[in-house]
C-alpha cells in the first residue's frame, strides 16, 4: 500500500467528513473524530490517529501507517482506504 498517497488523499477529503458522517463524528477544534465503537478515528491536519479504549492504536502520516495494536490493524486500514477512496467525495457532492 502506497500509505502517504492514502493521507493525501484523506487530507483532501477532509472537509467532506463532518457533511457525510454527521452522526457519527464531531469537532474538536481542528479535529474530526469519526466513532466507530471501540475504534475512534481522529483526524488532525498532520496526521490520522486511531484510538482503542483511550490508547493509540495506529498513526497515519504522510511519512506512512504505523501500527501499535495488531489486533486492530484489519480495521485501521479498512478506514484508511475507505477515507480515501475516489467515491468517498463523489458520494458527498451527490447528498449535497
Amino acid at each position: 500500500m502506497e500509505w502517504s498517497r492514502i493521507f493525501s488523499r484523506i487530507m483532501e477529503v477532509k472537509s467532506y467528513v463532518k457533511f457525510i458522517m454527521k452522526d457519527r463524528c464531531i469537532n474538536r477544534g481542528d479535529c474530526i473524530v469519526i466513532f466507530d465503537n471501540p475504534l475512534e478515528i481522529e483526524l488532525h491536519n498532520d496526521c490520522v490517529k486511531f484510538i482503542v479504549k483511550d490508547d493509540t492504536a495506529g498513526v497515519l502520516t504522510a511519512n506512512g501507517l504505523e501500527i501499535f495494536d495488531e489486533s486492530a490493524r484489519e480495521e485501521i486500514e479498512y478506514w484508511c482506504i475507505a477515507l480515501s477512496s475516489t467515491g468517498f467525495k463523489r458520494f458527498s457532492i451527490k447528498r449535497k
